[in-house]
């Protein structure tokens, strides 16, 4: 069941036809649906944390990972309502992932589930920092190569546990220059390379 993803669709119904899954995905569906053209962000966020903190991990994870065909429109329709991208579609131009990043940084919660994400998927501290003097750089700069991931199980429900946090809000690197751009791109493939955190 760790293996390849399983449709969203799937996976959604699944969730509906179980009454305790139900239960906590209704309160999502309503704090992070449009009300008047408009969403409110952090209700979205909690309900989103709320969410996944309460589910088993087995089907947290389930979730997390679902997937969609690249012509399912049905699914890919669930998809974004099980996935909330946290009222991302009030921003005509996504931001920078280095401004996700800093985002997270100024949030307790968020910076708390990052750091685990960090020390669990690269590492203690060896080889995860460029910076060893710095602990603030050494939180926030991934070293480069350093994207292996030491401890499936643990990385994997650190991720699921960044659900409802800025880490979740989709990011873009375009536009920025060379020495950001390729600290944006370091960013951007650890926290969008799922192959890391969804198989063995």
């Amino acid at each position: 069941e760790h293996g390849s993803s399983r449709s969203c669709l799937e996976m959604t119904m699944l969730c509906i036809q179980d009454e305790i899954c139900n239960r906590l995905l209704v309160p999502q569906i309503k704090a992070c649906s449009e009300n008047h053209n408009k969403c409110n962000a952090t209700q979205c966020q909690r309900a989103v944390q709320k969410f996944y903190d309460n589910l088993p991990p087995k089907v947290a994870g389930m979730l997390v990972f679902c997937d969609c065909g690249p012509s399912d429109e049905p699914c890919q329709q669930v998809q974004g309502v099980l996935h909330a991208q946290l009222c991302s579609r009030d921003r005509e131009v996504p931001p920078t992932c280095l401004e996700v990043i800093d985002k997270c940084m100024e949030d307790t919660f968020c910076r708390e589930r990052y750091k685990l994400l960090q020390s669990k998927c690269w590492g203690d501290g060896d080889g995860l920092c460029q910076d060893h003097d710095n602990n603030e750089d050494c939180l926030v700069t991934p070293a480069e190569g350093g994207t292996a991931c030491m401890r499936y199980k643990e990385c994997r429900a650190a991720y699921i546990g960044t659900r409802g946090t800025f880490i979740q809000v989709p990011c873009t690197c375009s536009g920025l220059q060379n020495t950001e751009q390729s600290m944006c791109k370091q960013f951007q493939n650890m926290l969008r390379h799922r192959s890391c955190y969804s198989k063995l």
